[in-house]
């Protein structure tokens, strides 16, 4: 099969769409049918599969790169004993789940613009759901509206709003917190990127606003770490002054901190919320009970586990165990957590290893170290906020997350500086 230039461009800008709706439509996703979330899904296979057989003559379809296998095994664990497939709602989120694993390996073999349009439509949803929670905060009308949208939410949205932790757009303010902290990581990675533009500040400042507003204490602290170190990443070509520069960046960061506490209390919600669970005696919100109970069923079964997504019909509270790493212990056992626990590092440490490459050997303007600074700064969001929250089970993080790992690839197939990158 060959596709001329303009098809393949227009399957890339689909995809590109398809990718940014399934992972910003947030709480507004699950209103639609089954079926409709299906078609979407199936939509999004079909235009990440066409190009990758168009492309049948490259040497590059015979080889079977090692991250193919990984990928592979991870998609067996996640089927492996799942038995709630026969479930529509449940058996699109597991293909959808699958979906995102592969669109690793098989995103490189799109148009080289996917990834461009891809974090234009992001920043400017992203953006939307920033502004939509500052104005929350000033506007009780637009709160109305989201007790409208999602009215069997309405007393956790209630109890959330009174406590001055804004929900935005979504039915829960942790849906919102992942969407307006993935707005602070990309557009903190562009205010870095291009430092002498005013208007990259301005989106920026307006996203860690909103993201303060929402109260999410994981977010706001592993937003801001992740920034730390993706840039950290991206100074690699100027050992001399990383330090002082990252080390700068700390210091304003705590000052920042100490002027909200005492001068902005409505920005200070999250540092409330530390202490109020501090008084209570469990900061962790009860996280430590979900966890044990995980590990006790990873004992019954601890080779393979009891089942990807089972977890949350075998414990009373129905919840995920906010805890990837335990949780993947539990539903896919020592094994399945072997594979994805490689994966993680595998991808974290090929976006680290290229971003050096690029920055040692390339232009130092090009949109590659960019990318690779965001991979970066997401894949280290979700892999902290891993600790402490579900980003492996909820859409709004782990299609951000696979979007990111598939950059370093993408990266070495369209945007290879030199023979040092190309040989990566």
């Amino acid at each position: 099969m060959c596709l001329t230039t303009t098809k393949r461009k227009a399957l890339s800008m689909i995809f590109s769409l398809l990718v940014v709706a399934l992972s910003t439509l947030a709480s507004l996703y699950y209103k639609l049918s089954g079926y409709a979330q299906l078609f979407m899904i199936m939509l999004l296979a079909v235009t990440l599969l066409i190009p990758f057989f168009s492309k049948s003559k490259s040497a590059k379809i015979i080889c079977v790169p090692k991250i193919t296998v990984l990928l592979f095994l991870m998609a067996i664990c996640v089927l492996h004993n799942n038995s709630r497939l026969k479930a529509i709602n449940t058996a699109t989120t597991v293909i959808l789940f699958i979906t995102s694993i592969f669109m690793v390996w098989l995103s490189k073999y799109q148009d080289k613009d996917w990834l461009g349009n891809a974090l234009l439509f992001s920043k400017g949803v992203y953006m939307f759901y920033a502004l939509y929670t500052i104005g929350m905060y000033f506007m009780p009308q637009l709160f109305r509206i989201t007790l409208m949208l999602f009215p069997s939410n309405m007393l956790v949205l209630t109890q959330q709003y009174s406590q001055g932790c804004m929900p935005g757009f979504t039915n829960h303010y942790s849906t919102n917190g992942m969407l307006v902290g993935m707005a602070v990581v990309l557009w903190g990675c562009v205010m870095f990127f291009n430092g002498n533009r005013k208007t990259y500040k301005i989106w920026f400042a307006i996203s860690l606003i909103a993201l303060l507003l929402t109260g999410k204490r994981a977010h706001i602290l592993f937003s801001c770490a992740a920034l730390f170190f993706a840039y950290y990443a991206y100074m690699s070509n100027r050992r001399k002054t990383r330090l002082v520069r990252t080390f700068g960046i700390l210091i304003g960061v705590l000052v920042g901190v100490y002027i909200i506490a005492n001068y902005i209390p409505a920005l200070a919600v999250f540092m409330t919320r530390f202490a109020d669970t501090a008084e209570s005696g469990d900061i962790t919100l009860g996280r430590t009970q979900m966890w044990a109970i995980a590990f006790d069923l990873f004992l019954d079964n601890p080779l393979f586990g009891i089942g990807w997504g089972q977890f949350i019909h075998r414990n009373i509270h129905e919840w995920n165990a906010h805890n990837i790493y335990v949780q993947l212990l539990c539903e896919t056992g020592i094994i399945g957590f072997t594979f994805f626990v490689c994966f993680f590092v595998y991808s974290l440490f090929s976006a680290w290893k290229a971003m050096i490459r690029i920055r040692k050997y390339g232009r130092h303007d090009d949109s590659g170290a960019l990318y690779l600074m965001i991979s970066i700064a997401v894949q280290f969001f979700f892999l902290m906020y891993g600790f402490t929250g579900n980003p492996l089970y909820d859409k709004e993080m782990y299609l951000p997350y696979f979007i990111a790992c598939t950059i370093p690839g993408w990266i070495r197939q369209n945007c290879a500086m030199d023979n040092e990158l190309k040989g990566d």
